[in-house]
């Protein structure tokens, strides 16, 4: 059997033997969509039928789940010489499938690891290498990852996340351009993604720098202006103190900012951990330049989850897309100008990663004030390990379950969290029960100016719903009832 080639980077394909495969049935491409979403992973019978119907599911999915599989497994595993063999590519295992996929034959992989060699090698000051690196990566995009499936409920998080990685790749080549002094070169792809992404300062900052150094001062300075009216219209917001030191070196011709070649070699050519992108010659402030650094070790967490978001999916679909963008721009926004970085998306939520966990507070607050729809906040601090874009640890799960015990307009913190950060105002809600946590775990309420302060009972496996402590006995106060309790027993055989 020949190799099967799985592409996602736009609209789904598959490849066998150098051929297009057909798929026509939209429920067929979907089931492929969402193995190639977790490829190499067993997803259940029962995650599949969530996926292809959410709640609506007719009394025969599972049938009809066999069935989509067995035909895509015929599209994906044509017999040779005439013969059947075991399936090697979609795969029956222990309750559900897995869709067996080479690395090296599935673009989404092929991507993040050229993105990810391409960023090695700028963090390395070998800008020439960093492009042609992310060049290839990039090419390997046809359209919005997923194509016309994107919006479907289960594949979405990874949908996002993939996205989210080529606008960063698309960052990261333009910083290597821009070390290798193409400034003139770039100026109409900057104009073409800031129009595209107007909140993402990262870009401004490449544009208004490549400006400057294809000697357009005025049209560098109007660029800066365009951002600030669209974060003023849009958030409320001021660019950056970063943008705004930008500005200022333009105005003022900072020899800092002119390019020599010998600064394409220099690591401080890279973007910063900031929003701000400045390439080549830098600016006076040298912790802008600092090589881009995800955070490591010990990580503060910000999960993010819309409360209510399914009813309202149900009630207004376009209202809520319309909500949801201007919700996804408000929460890249404060993590970005806070320093941390967005490395998933979860449907309707986001996961930052932050160096410090007062900057995830700081993130999370400058968020909620500006958030229209009721948003949710969870954050907590431990070791984490960072592979491959995402992060894996323990402590991931306590975010999510810290998250998940609030409600909209809530910032709650785990206890981790709450002993490394001095003068904030937070209410001790005592200790709590938590979804697959072994251990209870105390939980904080961040208050802020702005945001609201009361809320109904936390959502924790708690005996007792609420933020009281809890009690130590469920006989405390009920003198008359343990006494008729004890009489029943002791004059009835049954109670």
């Amino acid at each position: 059997m020949g190799a099967v080639e799985i592409r996602v980077l736009g609209p789904l394909e598959v490849v066998r033997d150098g051929r297009t495969i057909s798929l026509s049935s939209g429920k067929q491409r979907l089931l492929l969509a969402l193995l190639a979403s977790h490829t190499n992973e067993v997803l259940s019978v029962d995650t599949l039928v969530e996926g292809m119907w959410s709640d609506r599911a007719p009394a025969t999915a599972v049938a009809v789940v066999q069935s989509y599989v067995s035909h895509l497994r015929k599209a994906l595993e044509a017999p040779q010489d005439g013969q059947q063999r075991e399936p090697r590519v979609l795969q029956r295992v222990a309750g559900g499938y897995r869709l067996v996929v080479d690395p090296d034959l599935f673009d989404a992989t092929q991507f993040e690891r050229l993105s990810s060699a391409g960023r090695a090698a700028l963090q390395e000051a070998r800008p020439a290498e960093a492009l042609e690196l992310l060049g290839a990566g990039l090419a390997l995009w046809r359209g919005v990852a997923f194509g016309e499936l994107a919006h479907e409920a289960a594949i979405q998080p990874t949908a996002q996340r993939l996205q989210e990685l080529h606008v960063l790749a698309l960052e990261h080549r333009a910083e290597a351009a821009v070390a290798l002094g193409r400034h003139g070169e770039l100026v109409g792809e900057l104009e073409a993604l800031v129009a595209e992404h107007p909140l993402r300062e990262r870009l401004w900052g490449q544009l208004m720098v490549c400006l400057y150094r294809s000697g357009r001062q005025a049209e560098a300075l109007g660029a800066y202006q365009r951002l600030r009216h669209h974060l003023s219209e849009e958030l409320g917001l001021e660019p950056s103190v970063e943008l705004r030191h930008l500005e200022s070196e333009i105005l003022q011709h900072a020899p800092e900012l002119d390019w020599f070649p010998t600064a394409a070699a220099s690591p401080h050519s890279n973007l910063g951990s900031t929003p701000l992108t400045t390439v080549g010659g830098g600016l006076s402030n040298p912790s802008v330049l600092e090589p881009m650094t995800h955070p490591s070790g010990t990580v503060t967490f910000l999960f993010t989850d819309v409360q209510g978001s399914t009813r309202r999916w149900e009630a207004d679909p376009a209202g809520m897309r319309a909500a949801l963008t201007a919700h996804d721009a408000v929460l890249r926004s404060a993590i970005e100008l806070h320093g941390g970085w967005c490395f998933k998306h979860t449907g309707d939520g986001v996961c930052a990663a932050f160096s410090s966990a007062q900057a995830a507070i700081d993130a999370a607050v400058a968020a909620q004030r500006a958030l229209e729809l009721p948003v949710r906040m969870g954050i907590a601090t431990g070791e984490a390990e960072e592979r491959d874009g995402d992060f894996f640890g323990p402590v991931l799960n306590r975010a999510a379950r810290v998250t998940a015990a609030g409600h909209g307009g809530m910032i709650l913190l785990a206890g981790a969290t709450a002993a490394l950060v001095n003068g904030c105002d937070l209410v001790d809600l005592g200790e709590h029960r938590l979804r697959d946590l072994s251990a209870k775990e105390r939980l904080y309420q961040l208050r802020a100016e702005g945001l609201a302060t009361r809320f109904p009972p936390l959502r924790t496996l708690d005996a007792v719903p609420g933020n009281l402590t809890v009690q130590p006995t469920s006989f405390l106060g009920r003198a008359l009832e343990v006494k008729q309790v004890s009489e029943m027993v002791r004059t009835q055989r049954l109670v």
